[in-house]
């Protein structure tokens, strides 16, 4: 893998939705295990439950304070949605 700063702004973007998907699709896993909704997850954390299925979907990267809130709802810690 080239270094960060080799790469090409197409490059980086294609990390950035990889990585998007990926945290997308480990939020569902982890709300699913805990057999919740997505609006259910969504009023715990303190969101919009469309807001929620973009970010399981991919289609919005989420800041960290948001995946800490949804980690929180979820009682798990924030780290295994980033591993």
């Amino acid at each position: 893998m080239k270094a960060i700063g080799k790469m090409s702004d197409r490059e980086l973007d294609a990390l950035k939705d990889k990585l998007t998907k990926e945290i997308g699709q480990r939020v569902r896993a982890e709300r699913e295990k805990k057999k919740l909704s997505q609006e259910e997850l969504a009023d715990m954390a303190g969101f919009y439950r469309t807001y929620v299925g973009h970010i399981e979907t991919g289609t919005y990267s989420p800041s960290a304070f948001t995946l800490w809130r949804i980690a929180k709802a979820l009682n798990i810690d924030p780290g295994k949605l980033l591993k």
